[in-house]
């Protein structure tokens, strides 16, 4: 009797999250700049620095051009590296609505020098699947681009729709991307075949992704450059109300190294110490996974004492924070 109680107060802790600041309105990303304080965006367009001890905000006043706040659109991830703040937004143009990617300096606490560094080639009247989330690894900037709603086109090297496209810190297209300078190419590309990526994470000097599915088949995969993940020529999920997409597998294609039917609905991935963390919108949880040479077992729910949709994830020495849809941030208690 005594072993069962430890073991569902030992569960008790585990499924807990502990509130920090309610901003109050849609936060979309957040970034670690030091181990007091994190900055994160708005869906609406503005971007905003925690202090965690003091809790309390600064907006840095960063004015965005053009920011398509529609939809999924809005101001989206924030990554921070080196004295820079990194975004990528959905952007509106005469062209139609794509994402891009811009950044800041970041000293004493001030933002200046906006620049934009890249402008996907994703150009479409719709205004879902924008993506993005944001990766810098080895000097270089990994940004994912959604299908813009145009699945088809995730199959297609002439536009960025449904990438995850490799930069350059100045926004410039390394020549050693695998499309590179060839002709009818869009020689950003990293990776194809992508619904919607809105999880992206290193771990054992490897890429991984997270994406949606459409009805079932929300993925993980590792992310190999010049590699086609299928969509939506294969795919575990269906239509919405039913209907079948495509198949589920094809020789050339990347297999996901993990999917979940039905929809587990998760927007940011995180890992950390051999563990993947993933937040949940749909099903309004926080998961963890055990990780063990890309497998991944030994799920536990960390969030049952909060009923908001989890949109990102970051750690700060060894506590790993979040945020929600309604502007909740906090910390998991494990």
């Amino acid at each position: 009797m005594l072993k069962i109680l430890l073991l569902l107060l030992s569960f008790s802790v585990l499924s807990k999250v502990s509130i920090t600041y309610d901003f109050k309105k849609p936060i979309w990303g957040i970034t670690k700049i030091d181990s007091n304080t994190i900055a994160f965006t708005t869906k609406k367009g503005s971007v905003h620095t925690l202090d965690l001890k003091a809790k309390k905000t600064k907006n840095l006043g960063i004015s965005f051009p053009s920011v398509n706040t529609k939809g999924q659109g809005g101001l989206l991830d924030i990554y921070f590296y080196k004295d820079q703040l990194f975004f990528t937004y959905a952007f509106k143009s005469k062209k139609g609505n794509t994402t891009r990617l811009a950044k800041v300096d970041y000293k004493n606490q001030k933002a200046t020098n906006f620049k934009v560094l890249y402008t996907a080639k994703a150009f479409e009247k719709t205004v879902h699947h924008y993506g993005s989330r944001i990766l810098i690894k080895d000097g270089f900037i990994f940004m994912s681009v959604g299908d813009r709603g145009q699945r088809n086109k995730a199959q297609s090297l002439k536009t960025d729709h449904g990438s995850i496209l490799r930069l350059n810190l100045d926004g410039s297209i390394p020549k050693t991307n695998p499309y590179y300078s060839k002709k009818a190419y869009s020689s950003a590309i990293w990776s194809k075949g992508h619904r919607n990526s809105q999880g992206i994470a290193t771990a054992n000097n490897q890429i991984y992704n997270g994406e949606f599915g459409p009805q079932g088949g929300d993925e993980i995969n590792l992310i190999k450059a010049g590699a086609n993940y299928g969509w939506p020529i294969i795919t575990y999920g269906e239509e919405y109300g039913g209907g079948k997409i495509g198949k589920t597998k094809e020789s050339s294609l990347i297999q996901p190294l993990k999917y979940w039917v039905p929809s587990i609905s998760f927007s940011e991935i995180l890992i950390y110490k051999n563990r993947l963390y993933l937040a949940c919108l749909g099903t309004e949880q926080i998961l963890r996974y055990d990780m063990n040479a890309n497998k991944f077992n030994n799920k536990i729910k960390l969030s049952t004492n909060l009923k908001e949709r989890f949109r990102t994830l970051e750690e700060v020495d060894g506590k790993i924070y979040f945020a929600t849809t309604t502007g909740k941030i906090g910390f998991i208690l494990e």
